[in-house]
C-alpha cells in the first residue's frame, strides 16, 4: 500500500479544506493509497518530533506539503 504523509502549513490544521479535498481526491483515484494527515503542533520542535515519529512508524512512500 502506498502511504502519503500530508504536512499542513504553519498555524493550519489537519481539518483544513485543502487537506480534506486532497485526501478525498486521492482516495477516489485509488483504493491502494492511504493518506496520513496529522494535526501538527505550532511549536516547530514538537512538529518535527511528531513527523519523525510518523516516519519511523509508517512506511511513507511520498510527502505532500501545503503552505
Amino acid at each position: 500500500m502506498t502511504k502519503i504523509l500530508y504536512l499542513h502549513g504553519f498555524a493550519s490544521s489537519a481539518d483544513s479544506t485543502k487537506a480534506d479535498l486532497t485526501k478525498s481526491f486521492i482516495e477516489k483515484k485509488t483504493k491502494k493509497t492511504k493518506i496520513l494527515i496529522p494535526d501538527l503542533d505550532n511549536d516547530i520542535e514538537v512538529a518535527f518530533y511528531q513527523i519523525e515519529n510518523i516516519i519511523s512508524e509508517e512506511s511513507i512512500t511520498a510527502f505532500i506539503g501545503s503552505s
